[in-house]
């Protein structure tokens, strides 16, 4: 009992599920609606009872077997009616239409459809509506032809009823030839000048893999009479089409099918066969094969047979109003829009563009008919999102663009990952990712903290700036920071460092830094003038440099003081003046006091020469400082006291030490040196 009625509350549930199933309907869309300025067919429309002028709202299909025929509008009490123009609908309706019911049998009826503007008396608008296509299912054909160089032709037939023989090409140098073709059943010809017909049937029905037929020819004579009472047949073609292939097969059971020739650049073919009654074909690259009956009594000397061939490709347009990627068949074509040549025939196009769903419609390509297809534009896919901030009024930038200030929301907003930034005076800028859903309203509330964007200036510009101890570039800088307190440092060759605490007020968002000059270099080589006073007095030059603080230092004087030797008799000599002059070096460390001031703690070695004598020198070691003050980066003064101590010295001038003090505070002594240098 229990097991009956579960069987009937099932069948219960299936009898009622019938009738939903049967009012499942397919769905259209209008993919889009304007005003086209260019268009005048609106300004000789018919007027209304009111003496208006109709609007005119052309409309189309993204499908172009779609019978529009089949549509009806509706625009509430404004008065409309439809003309049929080739492949549109014109829609005729009074001013003053906002929207539009559109009605179709077994589709969803779209009621209500916002216009999005007002119509206007006289004026033409367009319309493309977009219903679902089906997909065209592909599989690649390869034929592979052996002997490769036979310059064959290929011809295929599907086997729905009333499909016709098509040429497929001329294979290549390698024997091949390749297209993708509907899923089906076809049989196909392989002709070849000098070969037997090749024939064969091929299943498509698997798009993942292609589909390839090896394909042998063998050598066979061309068609020759047989019996003596033959005909003269003259073909005509038109155009003249090289390369065109004649076959011939009697009209009767069992006949083979032969190749009469090949029409050379004339376009003209004469040939003797037997009198009979034949069908004939003419196959060429790139037109549709031309067929008929031909009879051959003899009564006429030359048949002559006018055949036209007609071409199977037309030089197509497709283009898409928006920066979408074209695909026809599978393959990219490009942006926007591809002009090519396409066989008679269905192809599939899709328009592919990110965060949009891809439209896709089948085109047919006719005869010698060239033509420019619009696509209809991918679909957007879009979400919304909501922000807020604390404090209020902050501007909303995603990927860099201003949409306005806090609170916001946006609609319609395309799927996907956006930078989002939220800047206010007074504050830093909040950096985020946002992620748009479909359908979905993303909500952001962000707070806000004080700081904002500070620049650090310096005089001079381009010292390297060091924040809280880190490197950040140089001046003049710009960057957010939080309002606070900061550690700054910096740093020129040519500068002292410079070392601050500083409070960052969003108040104040430049921040000036003055630098002192650093006077010294820290490696340079300096010439000065000097003059001496205490033991020995006397003037001279001095050169050295500073390699960083290391000091190498010459110098040269020339003593002012003589001393008169009278009654001299040492060694015979006589009496006279006596001239001297030291030279020697030193070596030093510098310490930098500040900027300007710099101590050098000097030992040096000098060597005394007296004039005019033998033996009359000394040798001493010296102990003092330089002290340096820069008046300018490239000059200063220098005073440098030092003590010298004896180390050697020549028996002359041992002697004359010995009778004078002054000779003998030469060597040995306390002396100051003044001087003016110049850097280098």
């Amino acid at each position: 009992m229990k097991r009956l009625l579960s069987i009937s509350f099932t069948l219960a549930l299936l009898l009622l599920s019938l009738p939903a199933s049967a009012q499942q309907k397919q769905k259209f869309s209008v993919s889009s609606f304007e005003y086209n300025p260019f268009d005048m067919a609106a300004q000789s429309a018919k007027l209304d009872g009111s003496g208006n002028r109709y609007a005119i709202i052309k409309v189309s299909s993204t499908n172009p077997d779609d019978d529009l025929k089949e549509y009806t509008f509706n625009f509430g009490n404004l008065r409309s009616f439809v003309e049929e123009h080739d492949n549109e609908l014109w829609v005729y309706v009074q001013k003053n239409a906002k929207t539009v019911t559109i009605s179709r049998q077994g589709y969803t009826t779209i009621n209500r459809y916002d216009l999005k503007t007002t119509i206007e008396s006289g004026k033409t608008y367009v319309m493309m509506l977009s219903t679902a296509v089906t997909v065209i299912n592909k599989q690649m054909l390869q034929f592979v032809v052996k002997p490769a160089n036979s310059k064959a032709i290929v011809t295929v037939k599907n086997s729905k009823q009333n499909s016709k023989d098509e040429v497929l090409g001329v294979v290549d140098e390698n024997g091949t030839i390749a297209t993708s073709l509907e899923y089906g059943i076809y049989t196909y010809s392989v002709i070849a000048p000098g070969y037997q017909i090749s024939e064969g049937r091929i299943t498509l029905h698997d798009k993942s893999k292609t589909f390839v037929e090896d394909v042998e020819l063998y050598e066979g004579s061309a068609y020759e009479t047989k019996t003596d009472k033959v005909s003269e047949v003259k073909f005509n073609i038109s155009p003249q089409v090289e390369n065109a292939v004649v076959l011939l097969k009697k009209k009767k059971a069992g006949s083979q099918e032969e190749i009469l020739g090949v029409m050379d650049t004339s376009g003209v073919m004469t040939k003797s066969i037997d009198n009979d009654i034949y069908t004939y074909r003419v196959v060429a690259n790139d037109y549709h094969i031309a067929s008929g009956e031909l009879a051959l009594t003899g009564k006429t000397k030359e048949t002559a047979v006018n055949v036209e061939m007609k071409p199977n490709f037309s030089n197509v347009t497709l283009f898409v109003d928006m920066d979408a990627d074209i695909y026809l068949n599978g393959d990219n074509k490009g942006q926007r829009s591809w002009t090519g040549v396409l066989r008679a025939g269905k192809y599939q196009v899709e328009c592919k563009k990110d965060k949009h769903r891809n439209s896709i419609q089948v085109i047919t390509v006719g005869d010698d008919d060239d033509r420019t297809f619009k696509l209809a534009n991918p679909e957007p896919i879009v979400g919304s999102f909501a922000i807020t901030s604390s404090p209020l009024g902050a501007t909303v930038m995603v990927d860099g663009k201003e949409l306005g200030n806090t609170p916001l929301t946006i609609n319609d907003m395309l799927v996907g990952n956006y930078d989002l930034a939220l800047t206010h005076e007074g504050y830093m800028t909040k950096v985020q990712k946002l992620e748009i859903k479909e359908g979905e309203v993303s909500e952001v509330n962000a707070e806000l903290y004080s700081g904002g964007k500070f620049t650090f200036k310096s005089d001079p510009d381009g010292a390297e700036l060091f924040i809280n101890d880190k490197s950040v570039g140089k001046t003049p800088y710009s960057e957010e920071f939080l309002a606070g307190e900061y550690n700054v440092k910096l740093v020129n060759a040519k500068y002292l460092d410079l070392v601050k605490k500083i409070q960052l007020d969003p108040k104040s968002p430049i921040v000036n830094l003055k630098m002192k000059q650093d006077r010294f270099k820290k490696n340079s080589f300096y010439w000065q003038f000097s003059g001496q006073a205490g033991s020995a007095t006397g003037a001279g030059v001095n050169m050295g440099f500073y390699f960083k603080n290391v000091n190498i230092e010459t110098f040269a004087t020339y003593l002012f003081d003589t001393v008169d030797l009278y009654a001299y008799s040492v060694n015979y000599h006589e009496g006279g003046s006596v001239l001297a002059g030291i030279v020697g070096g030193k070596i030093g460390y510098g310490i930098k006091l500040n900027r300007m001031i710099r101590l050098t703690p000097q030992v040096g070695y000098g060597h005394v020469v007296l004039s005019d004598m033998v033996s009359t020198y000394a040798d001493y070691v010296s102990v003092g400082v330089r002290a340096e003050l820069m008046l300018a980066r490239w000059f200063g003064v220098s005073l440098t006291p030092e003590a010298s101590f004896e180390v050697k010295k020549g028996d002359t001038y041992k002697e004359i030490a010995d009778l004078s003090s002054k000779v003998k505070g030469w060597s040995n002594g306390f002396n100051a040196r003044l001087g003016l240098f110049f850097n280098l």
